[in-house]
């Protein structure tokens, strides 16, 4: 079934020649959906992706730009949330209970370098801590990204 989200933002943006927003977030999901793991046989494991009953997600999100001169520019962001899924939960024919919520956070951090003549050098790197899902956690994960 398709997912639905109900929206809400609250947000602040100050300007101190630096880019600075503060934002309050609120999700509220229908049928969330989410990717869920049954054993078959001792070495055959299904994954797929099916539908929990609700799911809500109540946070911060906070991030500054920073220019270094004309030729450097640091983007610095942090988001912290509590996340929460419940409900039924099907998988091949078998129904089960779902109730999960833990503080989830992230931290990204982006820098571009002005090389001159329309050419400009970017590297990304983005943290992600554990993440609750129906059937317990998805692991964390950094992500660096030179571009």
């Amino acid at each position: 079934m398709p997912q639905y989200v109900d929206l809400a933002e609250f947000g602040i943006n100050h300007d101190f020649n630096k880019g600075v927003f503060l934002n309050h977030l609120f999700q509220a999901y229908k049928n969330p959906i989410q990717r869920v793991n049954s054993v078959y046989a001792d070495s055959i494991l299904n994954r797929l992706f099916t539908n929990a009953s609700s799911a809500r997600l109540i946070g911060l999100e906070m991030g500054s730009t920073t220019n270094f001169g004309r030729w450097l520019t640091l983007y610095m962001g942090a988001n912290l949330y509590n996340y929460k899924i419940s409900g039924e939960l099907n998988v091949l024919g078998e129904t089960s209970t779902i109730n999960n919520s833990n503080w989830v956070y992230s931290l990204n951090v982006n820098t571009t370098t002005d090389l001159g003549k329309e050419w400009s050098w970017q590297v990304n790197a983005n943290y992600v801590s554990a993440r609750p899902t129906a059937q317990g956690e998805d692991s964390r994960f950094y992500l660096p990204i030179p571009a």
